[in-house]
């Protein structure tokens, strides 16, 4: 199943079992690696979206030209108004996007890690507030039980002392 494969009988039985094993649900997960950089690939992937959308124009077709014709008349403006840059300069701004770029893909690791901090102490927070609702609810069921028994204590004096007054009427 994979290029690097020696041709022979095993070759043969995996291209076989393989998708047969597969349609009945077994992916053969193991065998996948998941790659360090995806979130690097993702993020190169979101920002060609963003610039996809950020290069279109907002207009309508049939207004669209009038956008084409701003985007021309900048081009002009700028390479009539071009400015050489030296190679020093070009190595300080590539420094400067690569401590960019940096930063910037630490910042995503830095904010995980924050927002996993924030997280437990929520929890610890979450966990103190769950343990004093649970005091304060067992309080106010001892309290209710103790009220329910109280009510019921009393009617079932009641119930004596009508039956100790039906037996001495009776009685009597």
């Amino acid at each position: 199943m994979y290029p690097n494969t020696e041709p022979g009988f095993p070759l043969f039985q995996n291209l076989v079992y393989m998708p047969y094993w597969q349609l009945y649900g077994e992916l053969f997960l193991e065998q996948f690696y998941v790659q360090d950089n995806n979130e690097l690939v993702w993020k190169f992937h979101r920002f060609s979206l963003i610039q996809e959308y950020y290069d279109r124009s907002s207009l309508v077709p049939p207004f669209i030209i009038l956008s084409h014709l701003k985007i021309f008349i900048l081009y002009i403006k700028n390479r009539c108004t071009e400015i050489t840059e030296t190679d020093a300069e070009n190595e300080k701004l590539a420094i400067l996007e690569k401590d960019a770029v940096y930063s910037h893909l630490n910042s995503s690791t830095r904010l995980r890690r924050r927002r996993a901090r924030n997280m437990d102490a929520e929890k610890d927070g979450f966990e103190a507030s769950y343990e004093k609702d649970t005091d304060l609810s067992l309080q106010e069921q001892i309290n209710v039980l103790s009220s329910d028994v109280d009510i019921i204590l009393k009617t079932v004096k009641q119930i004596m002392a009508t039956k100790t007054e039906c037996i001495d009427s009776r009685g009597s």
